[in-house]
């Protein structure tokens, strides 16, 4: 499994768009999918976690995402310890 022509990209969400996009190393953004979940500000799809294959339910993945309670400048980064669920 590979990230194909996305390969090399950051992957990342907009929270209040509801797009997740693809910015490649040269700057150009392409849309790569428009959830359908509700999106605006602290609703939505707000960070992205990916594992490797043949991740298993006693894999653990970190994953980092903005504190609900950062504002501003003052953004501060919550952390996540996750274990995969079968």
């Amino acid at each position: 499994m590979s990230f194909g022509r996305y390969g090399g990209d950051l992957v990342a969400p907009g929270e209040t768009s509801g797009r997740v996009f693809a910015i490649g190393p040269d700057g150009s953004v392409v849309t790569l999918v428009v959830s359908s979940l509700p999106h605006g500000g602290d609703i939505g799809v707000e960070s992205a976690g990916f594992v490797p294959p043949g991740f298993s339910a006693d894999g653990a993945a970190y994953l980092a995402d903005r504190s609900p309670r950062a504002t501003g400048t003052r953004a501060q980064t919550a952390s996540c310890a996750c274990r995969a669920t079968s």
